[in-house]
C-alpha cells in the first residue's frame, strides 16, 4: 500500500506540472529508496542496485546552494573580524586572565553554535559551512593568541601542525567542504615550511591530505553532488599535485617525468572508476586535470632537453638517497594502482581514451629506456606521434558524435604539437607557413562539414 501511495503521489506531481529542481531532487531520493528497497528484498542484485543508484544522484540546488554557503561564509569572517577589532583596541589594558578568556571565546562560541545546530537539527549547508568556517579560523586565533600571552616558543611549522590537526575534526563534525579546503590549505603551507631542513618528517603531508578522503568517497558512493563538495574534490586534486611536486620531484634524477606521467593516468582512471556519473563537469577536477595535465605533459616531452637530463642524470637505479628510494616506491605504488583501475575500466575504453589512461606506461618505458640505454634522440619524437594520434582519434571521435567543440578540440591538439615542433626545428619560414595554412584550412574545412551534416539534420 506505501508503495501505492508513492506512485500516485509521483503521478500527482507530474500532473500538477510541479516539476522544478527542488522536486527533481525529491524524485531522486525516492527513487533511491525504491531502489535500495529492491536490494533489501533481493529482487535486484547489489551489483546492478549501484548502477542505479549511481544514475540518481541526490544533487543539491547549484546557484541556490552556492550563494547561501556563501553568504554564511561571508557573515562568519565579517563576525570574526568585527570581534578581533574591537579587541584590539583596548588588548593591551587587559589582565593576561582576561585576554585568555577573550582568545577562548570564539572557539567556545563555535562549539556551542554546533552543538545547538545539531539538537535543533539544522542540517543546511549554509549553515554548517558557515559555522565550519568560523570554528577552524577560531581554533587558529585561540593557539595563536594563547602563544603570544604566556610567550609561549614555537615555530611557524609548529604552529601550522598544530592548528590543522585541531581543525580535522571540524570537517567531520561539520561535514563542511570549506573547513576541508581551509585544512588542505594549511597542510600544504606546513610541508612548504619543513620540506628543506627536515624532509623525512614533510612526508606526513600524505597522511594528512588522505585524512579527508574518505569524507568524499562516502559522498561519491552515495551519489553526493553539491557545489561544496565540488569544491573539496579540486582541493583534493590541487593539493596532491602541490604535494607530489614538493616532496616527491625535487631531485635531478629525471624522476619527475613518470612521477608526473602517472600522476595524471591516475587522475584520469579514478575518476572513471568514481565520477562517471557526476552530473557536470565542475565535479570532476580529476578528469579535467588528468586529461589536460597529460597532454600538456606529452607536450612538453616532444622536447629533446627533459630526455637529454634523464641520459646524462646519475642512474637512478643504483642511487640509495632516501628520498630518490621514496620517490621510486611512490611511483611504482602509483603504477600498480593506476593498472588496477585501468584493467577494471578496459571495456569502458573508447580510441581516445587510452593515451590518457595508459599512457603512463609509455612514458615509464621511455624514461626506463633513456635512463639505462641513453638513446634520447627518437623518444621526443615518438610522443610527438603520440600526442598527434591523440588529435587525430579526438577528430574522429568528435565527428562521429557531431560535436563542433570536440573537432576544435582535436584540431587544436594537432595545431599545439604542429606547431611547436616546426618552432624547435629548423625548417625554413616557408615550411612552416605552409604547414600553418594546411593546419588553418582542415579547422575550416572540418566546421563546415559538421555544419552541414547539422543543418540536415535540423
Amino acid at each position: 500500500m506505501c508503495g501505492v501511495a508513492r506512485n500516485k503521489r509521483w503521478t500527482h506531481w507530474h500532473a500538477t506540472g510541479f516539476y522544478n529542481v527542488h522536486t527533481m531532487k525529491n524524485r531522486n531520493a525516492w527513487i533511491r529508496g525504491e531502489i535500495e528497497a529492491w536490494q533489501r528484498e533481493g529482487l535486484i542484485p547489489s551489483a546492478l542496485a549501484d548502477c542505479l543508484l549511481a544514475r540518481y544522484p541526490v544533487t543539491a540546488p547549484g546557484s541556490r546552494s552556492a550563494l547561501q554557503i556563501g553568504f554564511a561564509v561571508l557573515g562568519a569572517l565579517l563576525i570574526g573580524g568585527g570581534i578581533i577589532l574591537l579587541l584590539a583596541h583596548n588588548w593591551a589594558d587587559l589582565s593576561r586572565p582576561m585576554r585568555t578568556a577573550i582568545a577562548l571565546a570564539p572557539l567556545l562560541m563555535a562549539q556551542i553554535l554546533a552543538l545547538f545546530g545539531a539538537a535543533r537539527g539544522w542540517i543546511a549547508a549554509g549553515w554548517r559551512e558557515g559555522v565550519g568556517v568560523f570554528w577552524t579560523l577560531s581554533i587558529g586565533a585561540a593557539v595563536a593568541l594563547v602563544s603570544q600571552i604566556y610567550h609561549l616558543s614555537g615555530s611557524y611549522d609548529s604552529f601550522m601542525l598544530t592548528w590543522v590537526l585541531l581543525a580535522l575534526p571540524v570537517v567531520y563534525v561539520m561535514r563542511s567542504a570549506i573547513a576541508a579546503t581551509l585544512y588542505l590549505a594549511g597542510v600544504l603551507s606546513w610541508c612548504a615550511s619543513v620540506i628543506e631542513e627536515e624532509w623525512p618528517i614533510a612526508l606526513g603531508v600524505w597522511p594528512m591530505i588522505a585524512a579527508v578522503v574518505p569524507f568524499l568517497l562516502r559522498a561519491s558512493r552515495r551519489g553526493v553532488f553539491t557545489p561544496g563538495l565540488a569544491l573539496m574534490r579540486w582541493a583534493v586534486t590541487v593539493a596532491v599535485i602541490a604535494a607530489v611536486s614538493m616532496t616527491l620531484a625535487g631531485e635531478m634524477t629525471g624522476l619527475w617525468v613518470p612521477l608526473f606521467g602517472t600522476l595524471f593516468s591516475l587522475f584520469w582512471l579514478v575518476d572513471e572508476r568514481f565520477l562517471r556519473h557526476a552530473p557536470s563537469w565542475r565535479h570532476r577536477p580529476m578528469r579535467i586535470a588528468g586529461t589536460a595535465g597529460f597532454v600538456l605533459w606529452a607536450l612538453i616531452l616532444t622536447f629533446e632537453w627533459p630526455w637529454r637530463e634523464i641520459a646524462h642524470a646519475e642512474s637512478v637505479w643504483m642511487n640509495s638517497e632516501a628520498r630518490v628510494v621514496a620517490a621510486g616506491a611512490a611511483l611504482l605504488a602509483m603504477m600498480g594502482v593506476a593498472m588496477v583501475l585501468l584493467i577494471g575500466a578496459r571495456t569502458r575504453l573508447s580510441g581516445p581514451d587510452w593515451i590518457p589512461a595508459a599512457g603512463f606506461l609509455a612514458i615509464f618505458a621511455a624514461y626506463a629506456g633513456v635512463a639505462q640505454v641513453g638513446a634520447d634522440s627518437l623518444v621526443p619524437l615518438s610522443f610527438s606521434a603520440l600526442v598527434f594520434a591523440q588529435g587525430l582519434l579526438v577528430v574522429m571521435r568528435a565527428m562521429r558524435r557531431e560535436s563542433m567543440s570536440g573537432v576544435n578540440a582535436g584540431l587544436a591538439l594537432l595545431a599545439a604539437v604542429l606547431g611547436l615542433r616546426f618552432f624547435d626545428s629548423d625548417l625554413p619560414l616557408v615550411a612552416r607557413g605552409l604547414a600553418f595554412v594546411a593546419i588553418g584550412s582542415a579547422f575550416l574545412a572540418a566546421n563546415a562539414v559538421l555544419s552541414r551534416r547539422l543543418r540536415r539534420r535540423a
